[in-house]
């Protein structure tokens, strides 16, 4: 019985996920096609300053999704997942920044943020670069340090082979003299 509640709770993580990435693969395109010039010459969209602000909210929206998702999906997994994640929704904060300075939703007298958003992500895979690099310099020191271990026994091995033949001629010299 619970392996069925399992199976059906796992699917339904499975259609969820399926869903979303749909959402947030096909918002981007929509936006795009919505906020093409030849669009808003069409007499259908006649409200496109409305539309405007409203896509803008649903790509700020997206943002924010995709950061607390990625964040609850990589929680105690991966450091650098988790990095990655904390600096989208970084992006998206300062994205619903701008926004609400540019639909006065907020005073006028504040900063657009939205220029930062480059150096966040700049500085967030900058520092996943450097710590990949550390791990891989120590890695590779604790591979020479191994090597350096069994090229010690191994040759101490190849020493004790060499003196095995010398002490049996050593050996054999002496009882020859007897």
């Amino acid at each position: 019985m619970k392996t069925r509640d399992n199976e059906h709770a796992g699917r339904t993580d499975v259609g969820t996920l399926a869903g979303l990435t749909i959402g947030v693969a096909g918002a981007p395109v929509l936006i795009t096609a919505l906020t093409l010039p030849i669009v808003a010459a069409l007499p259908l969209l006649s409200s496109v300053p409305l539309l405007v602000p409203l896509l803008y909210a649903v790509a700020v929206l997206m943002g924010a999704v995709v950061s607390l998702t990625s964040m609850f999906g990589v929680w105690r997994r991966s450091r650098d997942a988790q990095l990655i994640a904390a600096g989208v929704g970084v992006c998206a904060l300062l994205g619903v920044s701008d926004w609400m300075l540019r639909y006065n939703v907020i005073s006028l007298e504040g900063w657009f943020l939205g220029a930062y958003t480059n150096a966040a992500m700049f500085g967030m895979f900058g520092i996943l670069m450097y710590q990949r690099h550390v791990n891989a310099i120590e890695e590779v020191e604790q591979r020479n340090a191994s090597l350096a271990q069994r090229l010690k026994a191994r040759e101490a091995e190849l020493e004790l082979s060499r003196q095995q033949p010398r002490e049996a001629e050593r050996r054999q010299a002496i009882g020859d003299e007897h």
